[in-house]
């Protein structure tokens, strides 16, 4: 998504996800092809800092900078959730 400046909502912000080895090694993500893109290459080009098994600490972590919450492992969606019930309630 762009902001009315005309940069991505994602520059300079952390966001956790599958590399993009992952996603060509896994036939959940038919090697590569599932979306047209690799999401971390895409990430990368519109600035986005990337979070993902080479440098976060536990694949359960919710990275949150500012309106971006995001993980890498999927079952931890619930904590993801409960980060945004939380930015949402102090706004």
């Amino acid at each position: 998504m762009k902001l009315k400046d005309g940069h991505y909502m994602v520059k300079g912000k952390k966001v956790a996800g599958f590399p993009d080895s992952t996603e060509k090694e896994k036939s959940w993500a038919k090697q590569g092809t599932l979306l047209p893109f690799l999401v971390e290459e895409r990430l990368r080009e519109n600035g986005a800092i990337i979070i993902n098994k080479g440098n976060v600490a536990d694949k359960h972590d919710v990275i949150s900078d500012q309106r971006i919450v995001s993980t890498m492992f999927l079952p931890s969606s619930a904590l993801v959730a409960k980060e945004m019930l939380g930015l949402i309630e102090s706004n």
